[in-house]
């Protein structure tokens, strides 16, 4: 599951393979939470799209998140939750560290 790849079609109805790497993180998440490849994948071709903090977040029927960089084509992590449109609306635009 180190590359996660989605077909999609374009306007003229061909298909178009979108590839993104999973990292380490987001592997170790997807196990630990039991979501499936296929969750993850279904997330990025119908979930809702909030961009935040310099990422993609992309709410599946507001039940599963998987923070994507498009920058680097890159999923980030991936988790559950309840209300998440909500949650993700909520955050700040710009990412804050901790020093």
């Amino acid at each position: 599951m180190n590359y996660l790849s989605v077909c999609v079609e374009d306007d003229l109805g061909r298909p178009f393979h979108m590839g993104y790497e999973m990292t380490l993180h987001a592997r170790e998440r997807a196990m630990q939470r039991k979501i499936k490849e296929e969750d993850i994948a279904n997330a990025l071709l119908n979930g809702i799209c909030h961009y935040k903090q310099g990422f993609c977040f992309y709410v599946l029927e507001n039940r599963i998140v998987v923070v994507v960089d498009e920058n680097k084509a890159e999923v980030i992590t991936t988790y559950r939750g309840k209300n998440l449109n909500l949650h993700i609306k909520k955050k700040g635009k710009v990412l804050k560290r901790v020093a």
